[in-house]
């Protein structure tokens, strides 16, 4: 292929997955290119209209995401159904055939390979917004041509379907299936039988965690009079890339003359006490050689002791309006790998376990868990493990008392936060609830002799008077008012009134906001006394 990117780890972009495409063209019975293609355009064109949609824009050159790439690569093979949604299509995929035979092609490595070994972590992967590598469809397309050629690993050579002769692809006429001669206006390529062999070793080896580098040794079986190229990478097995080691991919080239070429590996060394963990390096699309053993696994030895790991701390459990929160503190000693959390319906203690479990999981970072509650009106019951080291070290199961399900009280709030009223007249002060209450309700304003007021009618002595100095919610209502009445008096200077809700006898409440309200009154006395003839009414 002549169409093959200089740096397998950047990320693809359009020209390049239109590139290969073209050259890598169809194999009969296994891909169709030009499905692909179009395909490919379709998903593109979608995305484009998203990015769009949420205000950005898509220009030549940009990243694509791997859906995207994936929804072209299942149109393109035949033994994919690209009827079904994106995520399923990315499971046929990449998903491991011996475990889900009715699902994947495993057309790469799968989730048979991955360390959580789930179908989410396959597609949060390869769906999402992730970016796809040139290295994706490289590896894809080596993995078809080995499926084309009976899956011995790309050398195929067979007569009318040669599409292991790589110095045919991307030649005038793009014939790949007439033994490497139709349309070639270059020089007659090198024949199969006279191509070297390209191989990577050592086909397996183990290196403890410490150890920095791993070198891998790619070899020719012997010199060629033409240059030479092979696609290396990397794939996770149970060891993460990024975290366990560090990711490769890279085109290795062999001049006249030369047969071995070293690729170094980098190994994380991190503290953590675990399993030994596994990656794979692969060989994919030789040109001018024929591809022999093309797989190394590397097991990494953990080299971290195992240490103690206490019982968690701290542990409670709550249930409020049906949702079920369970909180701990990590313990006190040793490094925690996961805590493991079941929670229970009853405490019929069957075999040293509670009955029916509501729910279970695990999690790495959080110390907390929820579940929704089938029936709020039973005792639920929580039991939390923390878990670190290789088989693994593990503290017992700590439960939690029984805890019942409650409802959260309704909150209340003011409806404003500031009103304006003339000296002489009323403004009616609302008060809402975020849900009606399971009794008669109530909450008080702050005492309104405290800011020159008083309850009931105006006197003689006070700026401001209400009705009544609490908010009554009676029945199921959700809502209550008070009647603020500005009094008339000789003041000249208009006046400004705070008042709050107060938590002080709140009965089946809870405070929320907004609970102060600024209430100003608009003097409309000229300096004589107010009131009817000169004289205050409201004094006597």
């Amino acid at each position: 292929m002549t169409a093959i990117p200089e740096d397998p780890t950047a990320d693809t972009d359009e020209d390049t997955v239109d590139a290969l495409f073209q050259d890598f063209g169809d194999r009969p019975g296994v891909f169709d290119a030009g499905d692909a293609q179009a395909a490919f355009d379709k998903a593109l064109q979608e995305h484009k209209k998203q990015l769009e949609a949420e205000g950005g824009t898509y220009k030549p050159g940009d990243k694509i995401p791997r859906k995207v790439l994936a929804q072209a690569l299942c149109t393109g093979l035949e033994s994919c159904d690209d009827s079904v949604s994106v995520d399923d299509q990315i499971v046929q995929l990449y998903g491991d055939p011996d475990e889900h035979a009715d699902e994947g092609s495993g057309i790469t490595a799968g989730y048979g390979n991955r360390p959580d070994n789930s179908e989410e972590s396959l597609i949060d992967d390869f769906g999402g917004e992730n970016t796809a590598s040139n290295g994706h469809i490289v590896a894809f397309l080596s993995r078809i041509d080995e499926i084309a050629a009976g899956g011995n690993g790309g050398d195929s050579d067979n007569s009318g379907g040669n599409h292991g002769n790589s110095g045919n692809y991307g030649n005038s006429g793009g014939n790949h299936g007439n033994s490497g001669n139709s349309g070639n206006t270059g020089s007659t390529p090198q024949t199969p039988s006279v191509r070297p062999v390209v191989s990577l070793s050592p086909q397996s080896r183990t290196v403890d965690e410490d150890s920095a580098t791993t070198t891998f040794t790619v070899r020719l079986s012997r010199s060629s009079s033409q240059t030479a190229t092979v696609i290396f990478f990397t794939e996770d097995g149970t060891a993460t890339s990024g975290d366990d080691y560090e990711a490769r991919a890279a085109l290795v080239r062999f001049d006249p003359g030369e047969t071995r070429a070293p690729v170094e590996v980098t190994i994380h060394n991190d503290p953590i006490h675990e399993n030994n963990e596994t990656f794979t390096a692969r060989l994919a699309l030789p040109q001018n050689a024929n591809l022999s053993s093309s797989r190394s696994t590397v097991t990494i030895r953990d080299d971290d002791p195992a240490g103690f790991v206490g019982a968690v701390t701290n542990l409670t459990g709550q249930c409020v309006d049906g949702q079920i929160t369970v909180s701990w503190s990590p313990p006190s000693s040793g490094v925690v790998d996961e805590y493991r959390y079941n929670i229970w319906d009853h405490p019929a203690m069957v075999g040293g376990r509670y009955g029916n479990r509501v729910a279970t999981g695990t999690t790495t970072t959080n110390t907390y868990a929820t579940a929704t509650a089938p029936d709020p009106t039973v005792t639920y019951y929580a039991e939390v493990q923390a878990r670190g080291g290789a088989n693994p070290n593990q503290a017992g199961w700590l439960p939690t008392g029984g805890f019942t399900c409650t409802e959260s009280l309704p909150v209340v709030s003011l409806d404003d936060t500031t009103l304006d009223v003339t000296e002489g007249q009323a403004v009616t002060i609302y008060a809402s609830l975020t849900k009606a209450p399971s009794g008669t309700a109530h909450v008080w304003l702050s005492p309104p002799s405290a800011n020159g007021g008083t309850i009931g009618p105006c006197t003689s002595s006070s700026d401001w008077a209400i009705d009544e100095g609490r908010f009554r919610f009676l029945g199921r209502s959700t809502s209550a008012s008070i009647t603020f009445t500005a009094c008339p008096d000789s003041d000249t200077v208009d006046e400004t009134v705070t008042l709050s809700l107060t938590t002080i006898d709140i009965n089946g409440l809870a405070l929320g906001e907004p609970h102060t309200i600024r209430v100003t009154i608009t003097i409309i006395d000229n300096g004589t006394g107010g009131g009817q003839g000169g004289q205050d009414g409201w004094r006597v």
